[in-house]
């Protein structure tokens, strides 16, 4: 098995199905006026699923981040524990250049290959620093993919990357600026057809503001304030004996934060849908 550091935002896989009905089912022709979506809608239950999943994976790399500065691994024995669990042939490789901590790995088995690429530079003063003691900048950057071993039956490939620079380390309210982007293929494959299902989400982070406490850090990562702004595009493909059909949607997000609680936007065809949900509280001391 694969560790949940390696496989952050992988839980959407669970949501694709449903996103499959949705999106197959017969488009509505787009009003020409916004009107206000319900969160009940058999089509928008599986997209609320999705930007829900895609909040918190998001979120989680806030978390993930500040954990550089605190716990870093920079030999091959506490990237396995980070990473792990490690199988015999899987790859750890650390490596210290140009202002750069580097970490690779490689993980596979019979049934999947993943590969994990982190890179943390701690600056002081514009200038980059080899610790994190003094820091009051990061740049963290994640690169990751999974695919399946089998490409001829059914099967999932994904790619995703991570994008975040922390400022304000040596004060008491942290920013995160930065980007997120997610890529997802899914192969349906029967004997009499094929449906080719394709995602692609982009996040941006804009001013996330993170308070720090004396008894935990940064460790909280609940965002106080800030937003988030979300483009997904969905394509489905259905190959049979008829020929080809494909369906083509997009959907907007905005987030607003508001110490600990999401309030979430989302616009496509014509509607609009909103709800709020308390993701954490900021610490206060």
């Amino acid at each position: 098995m694969f560790s949940r550091k390696t496989l952050s935002g992988i839980g959407l896989l669970l949501v694709i199905a449903a996103l499959l009905a949705a999106g197959c089912s017969s488009d509505k022709t787009p009003v020409s006026t916004t009107v206000t979506g319900s969160l009940t809608d058999p089509e928008f239950v599986p997209v609320k699923t999705q930007v829900d999943n895609l909040l918190d994976s998001t979120v989680s790399y806030f978390s993930n981040g500040f954990e550089n500065v605190y716990n870093l691994p920079v030999d091959t024995g506490s990237i396995g524990a980070a990473y792990g669990p490690m199988g015999p042939n899987d790859t750890a490789i650390y490596v210290y250049v140009n202002g750069w901590h580097i970490i690779y790995v490689a993980l596979s088995n019979v049934a999947f290959t993943h590969h994990v690429s982190d890179s943390v530079q701690y600056m002081s003063d514009g200038t980059p620093i080899q610790n994190a003691t003094g820091l009051d900048y990061m740049h963290y950057i994640h690169r990751w993919d999974f695919a399946n071993q089998n490409q001829t039956a059914t099967h999932t490939n994904m790619t995703g990357d991570v994008n975040l620079e922390f400022s304000g380390l040596d004060g008491n309210v942290a920013g995160i600026n930065g980007s997120k982007n997610l890529n997802v293929e899914w192969h349906y494959i029967t004997l009499d057809s094929t449906i080719e299902a394709l995602f692609g989400m982009n996040v941006t982070v804009d001013n996330i503001q993170i308070n720090k406490v004396p008894s935990a850090g940064w460790a909280s990562g609940c965002p106080s304030s800030g937003t988030l702004g979300m483009n997904i595009n969905e394509s489905w493909t259905l190959t049979d004996n008829t020929g080809k059909t494909m369906v083509v949607r997009t959907w907007t997000a905005t987030i607003q934060f508001a110490n600990g609680t999401a309030n979430v936007t989302v616009n496509g065809s014509g509607k609009t849908w909103n709800w709020s949900r308390e993701l954490c509280v900021p610490p206060t001391e």
